[in-house]
This record gives structure tokens, C-alpha cells and sequence, in this order.
């Protein structure tokens, strides 16, 4: 399994991930689906032509991301602030 976290610097002006969470999965068989939070409610989205529009936008969110390093460095500067 694979997990990736891009950051968003806060100062971004708008940009697609500004929609709400989501999750974009591939399954164990090679199939994606779609995962959508909301504050009420859940979707799961099986929909080829729903899932590329959210492949397209999960693209434009990574062009707005800080690079990986950055990114953790980020992360790193955020968690030791909590402590």
C-alpha cells in the first residue's frame, strides 16, 4: 500500500482541493473509486467519468503542493509545534 501526502501552503488562493476531502483509491483488482467526506455524509463514487474528474483535479491540487521535501518539512515544523 502506498499513501501520499501533498501540502497545500495556506496562503494558496483558490484551488480544486478547496471542494473538501476526498480519498482516490485503487483497489487490490486494479479498480478506483472515489471516497467523498462531507460534514453530514459520506460517498463512495464507482463512476469512470466522475473518478476522472477527480483524477484531473487530484493533478491540479499536486501542481499547487510544496515539493515532497518541503512538504515533510512542513509537517515536521507543524507537529513540533503541538508538543
Amino acid at each position: 500500500m502506498a499513501l501520499q501526502v501533498h501540502v497545500v501552503p495556506a496562503g494558496t488562493p483558490m484551488y480544486p482541493g478547496m471542494g473538501g476531502p476526498f480519498t482516490l483509491a485503487e483497489m487490490p483488482d486494479g479498480a478506483r473509486v472515489v471516497h467523498i467526506d462531507g460534514q453530514i455524509n459520506a460517498q463512495i463514487i464507482t463512476d469512470q467519468v466522475d473518478i476522472a474528474t477527480v483524477e484531473r483535479r487530484w493533478a491540479r491540487i499536486v501542481g499547487e503542493a510544496l515539493p515532497r521535501v518541503a512538504s515533510l518539512d512542513l509537517i515536521k515544523k507543524a507537529a513540533a509545534s503541538w508538543t
